[in-house]
């Protein structure tokens, strides 16, 4: 903050002459570098977490940092071209939208597909089955889940539906 402050009275970071010409300062990589922290932020926290979460959700962490490192070799490249903050901006664009994905298809309670995952799913496999691939299904119920919500609550009825979920969740290859 203080040198993008100071950036207009001393030059440090870049300047810009009264042609609106482009010039980088002798500090300009640590301008670089302060764009690379949201990069390094992340490459952390998916070294951090990666045993809490599933490869499908680190994904698009891991990807988050390709178009940044991309805009910022073009912007090191060639001179004049600013593209460091576009390249954020589409880093944080795909993570944005996967967690929107996620939230879309995962049950936020048990963690498990939601209906219109099942539908999408099952609706792929119908098809593949139609041209010849083995398909089958097994479907379950929770006999009278209504009874605990009844007797217990919907806190303890939430419970016993995560924990149906991880039982399953146990019992099938992860993919």
């Amino acid at each position: 903050a203080l040198l993008t402050l100071s950036n207009p009275f001393f030059g440090l970071m870049f300047t810009i002459n009264q042609s609106n010409v482009f010039y980088r300062g002798p500090l300009f990589f640590v301008l670089c570098a302060i764009s690379f922290a949201p990069v390094m932020y992340s490459i952390v926290m998916c070294i951090a977490f990666r045993k809490h979460q599933a490869f499908r959700m680190l994904a698009p962490l891991i990807l988050f940092p390709v178009p940044i490192l991309i805009a910022a070799a073009l912007q090191i490249a060639f001179y004049g071209v600013s593209v460091i903050w576009p390249g954020i901006v589409l880093g944080i664009f795909i993570v944005f939208i996967s967690l929107q994905m996620r939230q879309y298809t995962i049950d936020h309670l048990t963690g498990a597909f939601n209906r219109s995952q099942l539908d999408s799913h099952l609706a792929m496999r119908i098809k593949g089955a139609q041209r010849g691939k083995p398909f089958s299904c097994i479907m379950l119920d929770i006999d009278n889940f209504k009874a605990i919500n009844d007797a217990y609550g919907h806190i303890v009825g939430d419970e016993a539906l995560s924990d149906a979920a991880q039982l399953l969740r146990s019992c099938i290859r992860s993919g």
